[in-house]
């Protein structure tokens, strides 16, 4: 017998299609399609020869996992290493004690010296454009309170009080006066009254002229003045350091104060100069004293080390030179490994005073004045009378340059006759100076006694001109003196007359700016008188 499938109610009919329709009901009021959602219903249906039975089965698809993104994908084609890089020379490239807001910090920012590498200065700035929208660009109180933890130790701090003293301390002392500005003051009041609404640029210049016009009796008058307020402001600044040695502290890493080094730039340290070394070594040997204070002691050993002798400087300017040459070599064999590298742009670590310091240790004589007024200057310079008398050198030079107009005659040929035999001593020990020296270094020492003028030679053309023999020279000299002599003859040589009066016109007006169609215009245009004028000037040219 064949299996009767059972029948259903109309109840459950009712049942099944109240539930479809709700679904439905409940797509359309998501606004979404049956066939676009992630959870579809696929009906399966039994059918039989009577009726037709859906069950509605609720089947759930898995989502495909994702795909995980790549570190280097925020970076939008920079690396890691670049973005870090960046960020470094942004903040290599900003100036002490910036104040600005970062946004305007941005505009004005020198965007060429943070470019690198394949990345332009445009480049740089767009990257950090899009880095600073992800960044948060307002604080919260617990960075403002950190800033106030800084205040409450210098209370007399004021951010928004401006000026470059802002942070100054109120009992360090105010650097002295000099003379000049002494005498500025005292005549400031009085100049005003006597011009009233003069600017303060055309008063500076009044004071000024009035100054450069004091005779050297009163002159000293205001450099004693000037140097009394110097003394008292050094034992003021070493009873400040005392009674505040954190100040003390503070000055001397403003005053060291450098750029932080660029991240990711190559290449071996730089030499320090021979200062630097010096001031080194004393922090070295006294910084485990117990009233140690090293702005003191840097103030100290600076002023000690401008009185000190060229012997005994002598031990650091050698350190400087060694750390020079060394630091030279080892530029050029970090090139030779990387030849992507670009030779950066070196400056002596010695100054020129130290150089002659350390070529006269060597044995270079040192050249001797090349007249008898420089003779006479040399030697009136070391004059301990005149330098205790003015402050500056060229106050001295204006007093020795009257001197010498009263030396007699008699006494400045004296002084030629003494440079000519100086001139000539030193000739010979330079010759012997020369013949000491190495190879190389006398190249070196060869070059750099060469004129600037030739030393600046670089075009070819010129160099070679320079090298021709003499006779060649001469002959050249014939040649183009020939072709003046040409060139003046062909001068003087009378024009070529006009072919016609219209021509004659024309070079007349021509001269007088007129364009070719005006003038042709202007002849058509004119009276038989005018034309029959030139027709007789051109048979007078004839």
């Amino acid at each position: 017998p064949v299996k009767q499938m059972p029948t259903l109610s109309a109840d459950n009919n009712n049942e099944n299609e109240g539930a479809k329709n709700r679904k439905d009901k409940n797509n359309i009021v998501d606004g979404k399609n049956s066939h676009s959602s992630k959870s579809k219903n696929k009906p399966k249906i039994y059918s039989s020869s009577d009726e037709v039975v859906e069950e509605v089965i609720e089947s759930k698809t898995t989502p495909a996992p994702k795909k995980a993104e790549s570190s280097d994908d925020y970076y939008d084609g920079w690396t890691k290493e670049d973005v870090a890089q960046l960020i470094s020379r942004i903040g290599s490239a900003l100036p002490k004690n910036d104040t600005l807001k970062y946004v305007s910090r941005v505009e004005k920012l020198n965007w060429e010296q943070v470019a690198f590498g394949q990345y332009s200065s445009s480049e740089c700035k767009e990257k950090w454009k899009i880095i600073e929208k992800k960044i948060r660009g307002y604080r919260i109180l617990q960075e403002v309170l950190a800033d106030a933890k800084v205040w409450l130790e210098h209370p007399w701090m004021d951010f928004y009080r401006g000026g470059k003293n802002k942070n100054r301390h109120p009992d360090m002392p105010k650097k002295p006066l000099t003379s000049y500005m002494i005498f500025y003051m005292k005549k400031k009041e009085s100049i005003t009254k006597e011009n009233p609404g003069i600017g303060l640029t055309s008063l500076s210049k009044i004071i000024a002229d009035k100054f450069n016009k004091l005779s050297p009796k009163k002159k000293a008058k205001y450099n004693k003045l000037a140097n009394a307020m110097r003394e008292k402001y050094q034992e003021d600044m070493q009873k400040f350091f005392q009674d505040h040695p954190g100040e003390g502290e503070k000055i001397m890493n403003a005053a060291k104060y450098k750029k932080a080094p660029i991240l990711g730039v190559p290449g071996p340290d730089k030499p320090l100069p021979p200062l630097k070394l010096f001031l080194k070594d004393k922090i070295k040997q006294h910084k485990d004293e117990k009233d140690f204070n090293q702005a003191l002691l840097i103030q100290q050993c600076k002023e000690k080390w401008k009185s000190m002798s060229s012997k005994k400087k002598m031990p650091w300017i050698r350190w400087a030179q060694e750390a020079e040459m060394k630091y030279l070599e080892e530029l050029k064999s970090y090139q030779a490994e990387n030849p992507s590298f670009e030779m950066p742009k070196f400056k002596s670590v010695l100054s020129k005073a130290e150089k002659k310091v350390l070529q006269r240790m060597e044995g270079k004589p040192e050249k001797p004045p090349g007249s008898a007024y420089g003779l006479f200057s040399k030697l009136m310079l070391k004059d301990p009378d005149l330098r205790a008398k003015y402050n500056t050198p060229k106050e001295r030079m204006q007093e020795i340059a009257k001197m010498w107009k009263d030396v007699p005659k008699i006494e400045k040929d004296g002084y030629a006759e003494q440079v000519k035999h100086l001139l000539e001593n030193y000739k010979l020990e330079y010759a012997s100076y020369l013949e000491s020296l190495p190879e190389d270094k006398r190249e070196e020492e060869l070059a750099s006694n060469l004129p600037k003028r030739k030393a600046k030679v670089e075009d070819p053309a010129i160099k070679s001109a320079q090298k021709r023999p003499k006779i060649e020279k001469k002959a050249t000299k014939a040649v183009e003196n020939e072709k003046v002599v040409i060139e003046d003859l062909l001068a003087k040589e009378p024009k070529t007359p006009c072919g016609s009066s219209f021509d004659l016109f024309e070079e007349e007006m021509k001269r007088k700016g007129l364009s070719s169609r005006k003038i042709k215009k202007a002849w058509e245009d004119s009276s038989e008188i005018i034309k029959q004028k030139y027709e007789t000037k051109l048979e007078a040219l004839r």
